[in-house]
């Protein structure tokens, strides 16, 4: 990811939260890859994912960076709601 090497990021990260399905940490960064690949709808899924899958309280930052992704994205989005796929 830091490379920009954002599609092979997004197959690792895939295949670390199969290997984890509790860590909301790929997923998030998942996200971000689609973010920066302009895939945005996808990326909007994967940030909903992150804030369903963060529920103990370490995991509160990573629901907020999460948050605050969909909350930019939303308010890019000419009507703020999801966009079709």
């Amino acid at each position: 990811q830091v490379l920009k090497q954002y599609e092979d990021a997004i197959q690792f990260h895939s295949l670390t939260s199969v290997m984890d399905m509790t860590d909301p940490g790929p997923t998030f960064h998942t996200g971000e890859c689609l973010v920066a690949l302009g895939r945005v709808p996808e990326a909007k899924d994967a940030f909903e994912i992150v804030l369903r899958q963060c529920k103990a309280p370490e995991q509160e930052a990573l629901k907020q960076r999460a948050q605050a992704l969909l909350d930019i994205i939303n308010a890019a989005s000419p009507s703020g709601t999801k966009e079709a796929k």
